[in-house]
């Protein structure tokens, strides 16, 4: 069951919050992303993810978030990435997250509609696009090795020794 929104907000206050961001690729060497316009992030594309909840597992938190933002239903391979600290300090809410990164490949292309800048919308991109929200725009390297299958260049070690970081 999910916390009451103010008591969430208190949480995410006081603690650091455990999420997952996944990086969606298929066939013809794209990246889905959502555009996300909730007054807390962006507006901008971004990683699609969410925040683990209290027993949850990572794998069930990875389906999710994969169905709840992309309509996603099942997919061929899933790949632990990266994990990142990810903190603002000139926030309160949602100022600390450790971020884990998760490519998943999936064997079709997706309908995503017009790409409309409409929060939630669904775009198809064959390289990380200039629009990033300024917090997923650490990925854009990320992406583009994901997106190209050079798993050589992918940095495996994160930013888990940053201290602040507002990209």
């Amino acid at each position: 069951m999910d916390l009451p929104q103010h008591l969430f907000d208190y949480v995410s206050s006081i603690t650091p919050l455990v999420n997952v961001e996944l990086v969606i690729t298929g066939p013809s060497k794209f990246v889905l992303l959502s555009w996300r316009d909730d007054g807390l992030y962006g507006p901008g594309w971004h990683l699609p993810g969410g925040i683990l909840r209290y027993k949850e597992s990572l794998l069930d938190r990875i389906e999710r978030v994969a169905y709840s933002e992309c309509n996603i239903e099942s997919f061929t391979t899933c790949t632990f990435l990266q994990v990142n600290q990810v903190m603002n300090p000139s926030r309160d809410l949602r100022g600390h997250f450790i971020s884990l990164i998760f490519g998943l490949s999936i064997d079709y292309i997706p309908v995503v509609g017009d790409s409309s800048y409409q929060h939630g919308s669904l775009g198809l991109f064959y390289s990380a696009p200039a629009n990033l929200i300024d917090q997923h725009r650490r990925y854009i390297a990320l992406i583009n090795a994901f997106i190209s299958e050079s798993s050589s260049s992918i940095d495996h070690s994160g930013n888990v020794c940053h201290h602040y970081s507002l990209q």
